[in-house]
């Protein structure tokens, strides 16, 4: 909505229609925010649980490079990187 009152706004300033367009973005907004506080827990514990697999994963993997390289199975720590 912004993106069209932006490229008409000659014609909504010359029909003299601003405050109709602000309230009705307005309401579009109060609408979003309203949509986003319903989602925004389901959101956290998504991202939470997402985040938390993938910095487990890589940190199981350091932890079992480590001890590969403390035991000698690989030569040098570079190759945990790989």
């Amino acid at each position: 909505m912004a993106e069209e009152i932006i490229s008409s706004i000659k014609t909504i300033h010359g029909f003299e229609a601003r405050t109709k367009m602000v309230k009705k973005y307005d309401d579009f907004l109060q609408q979003a925010h309203t949509e986003g506080n319903k989602k925004s827990p389901n959101y956290g514990v998504l991202f939470c649980v997402q985040y938390f697999c993938v910095h487990a994963g890589i940190a199981l993997c350091f932890w079992q490079g480590f001890r590969m390289f403390q035991s000698g199975e690989i030569a040098n720590a570079g190759e945990v990187f790989t």
